[in-house]
């Protein structure tokens, strides 16, 4: 092989891994709101819902804790007192951990290969490769 192929193929191989890593973040997001939801759902219905999860990055969860996430989510309201708000994020904050308990073990389970990758994300990785090549 030539330099510029090895170039070429290096630069395919981290783009193919940021790719599944990306694809494997959404994924699990995905897997962990609909388990959430039939675990959950008075949860599911009146807090963690998708409008309220889809406000986060994929990646934002890697470092987002519990209790953040509980903040996070009495944000969207105006409390006039805070002990209210200070309350709610106690009540909140072990229904995030649960939330992020199942996205953790939804991420363990893609990342171990158990799901087999949907024909259109096999096609456009043979796409881009053939991109790159051109």
């Amino acid at each position: 092989m030539n330099d510029l192929s090895i170039r070429l193929e290096r630069r395919f191989s981290r783009w193919l891994e940021r790719h599944v890593k990306e694809h494997i973040q959404r994924r699990s997001i995905t897997v962990a709101v609909e388990r959430f939801s039939k675990l959950h759902p008075h949860w599911y219905d009146s807090c963690f819902d998708r409008s309220f999860i889809d406000r986060f990055s994929p990646g934002a969860f890697t470092d987002l804790g519990a209790t953040a996430m509980a903040t996070e989510w009495t944000r969207q309201f105006n409390y006039r007192n805070e002990r209210r708000r200070a309350t709610d994020i106690r009540q909140l904050t072990p229904v995030a951990e649960s939330f992020l308990t199942i996205l953790a073990e939804a991420k363990a389970e893609l990342s171990s290969g158990e799901e087999v990758p949907r024909r259109r994300d096999v096609k456009r990785v043979g796409e881009c490769a053939g991109a790159l090549n051109r």
